[in-house]
């Protein structure tokens, strides 16, 4: 993050870095406490990707409180930062506990990955109902932008700007919802494996567990049966819902509008 200067004299004494010979992007380091690697195991590294974008959004919102005229800048990074971290968080439950291959789910479409989402997780059951406060706002998330483009680029594939919200928002009530999404899906994560490693578990959960690692050895001795302790747990009566329908009264709003304070 730049670091701008607070008057015109330190403007002229500040340091101007230009391109050097000999610039390498990934110079190698000894020092262990500051240096940084990347994890060859691929479901490590997809944690750390969905978990880095989600502290980058928080990083990034806290940039612009130190310095809130770079708003105009940071807030498309912000937008795209959450929005990634919702799309892996959602992937991430689709191929660790829904049985999905990754190449099954490649789209960046949000109301589709969290169509399937939702069924892994009712599935399992959603006890206090925190799918339903979820939803509105991954569908918000998805309307401002439908294909992880409109925070990327001016232009679209036609060369015409994305539709954006219209108003003046606040990106600390981004961020504050965005927790609460993100304190979500860690819930979820939790609560999906720890059924997924205590029996009986759910069907999702067997579809993971074979996909990922196989078939499971027979317990107990019993080599004809298979393994005993999958039975998938039966669902609960099906629910009558209109789906990614928002509801006013469910949670927070990601992007509620300022009407007093004039649009820049």
């Amino acid at each position: 993050m730049r670091n701008l200067p607070d008057s015109f004299e330190a403007l002229l004494d500040m340091p101007y870095r230009w391109p050097k010979k000999g610039d390498r992007l990934q110079r190698k380091t000894k020092d262990w406490e500051t240096g940084v690697d990347f994890s060859d195991d691929g479901i490590s590294r997809h944690v750390h990707i969905w978990h880095g974008y989600m502290s980058a959004g928080d990083a990034l919102v806290e940039e612009y409180r130190r310095n809130p005229h770079q708003r105009h800048f940071l807030i498309y990074p912000i937008l795209f930062m959450y929005r990634h971290a919702i799309e892996l968080a959602i992937k991430w439950i689709l191929t660790m506990y829904g049985g999905y291959a990754t190449k099954d789910i490649v789209s960046h479409d949000l109301s589709e990955l969290w169509k399937l989402c939702w069924e892994v997780i009712d599935v399992a059951g959603d006890g206090d109902g925190s799918t339903d406060i979820v939803e509105p706002i991954i569908k918000q998330m998805h309307d401002v932008d439908k294909s992880a483009l409109a925070f990327r680029y001016g232009f679209d594939k036609n060369a015409k700007p994305p539709t954006l919200p219209k108003g003046v928002y606040d990106p600390q009530n981004i961020r504050d919802v965005m927790t609460g999404v993100g304190h979500f899906f860690d819930g979820t994560d939790g609560m999906l494996d720890h059924l997924s490693c205590a029996g009986p578990q759910t069907q999702a959960a067997c579809a993971r567990d074979r996909d990922l690692h196989g078939p499971k050895p027979p317990e107990h001795g019993d080599a004809g049966s298979g393994p005993k302790g999958l039975e998938p747990v039966p669902p609960g009566p099906k629910r009558r819902r209109t789906r990614l329908t928002p509801s006013p009264t469910l949670g927070q709003n990601l992007f509620p509008y300022f009407p007093d304070r004039p649009a820049r």
